[in-house]
C-alpha cells in the first residue's frame, strides 16, 4: 500500500480507498465477550468505537481476520441488563484488538439497543444518524 493512500485510524493504518464507511463511527468504551465460533473460546475486551454495521474491540489476545464470533455488549455494565447480543465476522487484527463486522442480531431488543446507543452518543445531527439507520434496514 503505497504511503499517499495510507491514513491512520487509531493505532493502526488503514487504506482510505477501502475505508469508505456507510455509517457513522461512534467512539465508545463499553465492556464486552467475544465467543467464537465453534469451539466457543473466549475473549474479554472493550468497544473503542462502534456502528450499525460493526465495531473496534480493544483485546490482548485477538481472533485471527476471518473468524466468527458472537458478541455481548454491556451497555451500562454487566449488571445494567442491557446487552447488544450479535454474530460478527473479524474483518481485520492490529496490535490494540481487532475490527468486525455485525453479521446479524439475536433478538430485536439487541438491535433496538445498538440502534438507540448510536443514536444517543453521537455528536451528529440525529436525522443523519436516523437516516442511515433506515439506509441499514433496507440492505
Amino acid at each position: 500500500m503505497s504511503e499517499e493512500r495510507k491514513e491512520n485510524f487509531g493505532d493502526s493504518p488503514v487504506d482510505t480507498k477501502k475505508n469508505i464507511r456507510a455509517h457513522s463511527r461512534i467512539p465508545i468504551k463499553l465492556e464486552l465477550m467475544t465467543e467464537r465460533i465453534p469451539d466457543k473460546e473466549k475473549r474479554g475486551g472493550y468497544t473503542k468505537n462502534i456502528s450499525m454495521d460493526g465495531l473496534y474491540i480493544y483485546c490482548e489476545d485477538p481472533f485471527s481476520p476471518g473468524e466468527k464470533c458472537t458478541v455481548k455488549i454491556y451497555v451500562g455494565g454487566r449488571e445494567s441488563g442491557t446487552v447488544v447480543h450479535s454474530r460478527i465476522t473479524i474483518i481485520y487484527v492490529d496490535d490494540s484488538g481487532m475490527g468486525a463486522q455485525f453479521t446479524s442480531h439475536f433478538n430485536p431488543e439487541s438491535y433496538q439497543h445498538l440502534h438507540n446507543l448510536i443514536l444517543y452518543n453521537s455528536d451528529q445531527d440525529a436525522e443523519k444518524i436516523e437516516m442511515e439507520i433506515s439506509q441499514h434496514l433496507e440492505k
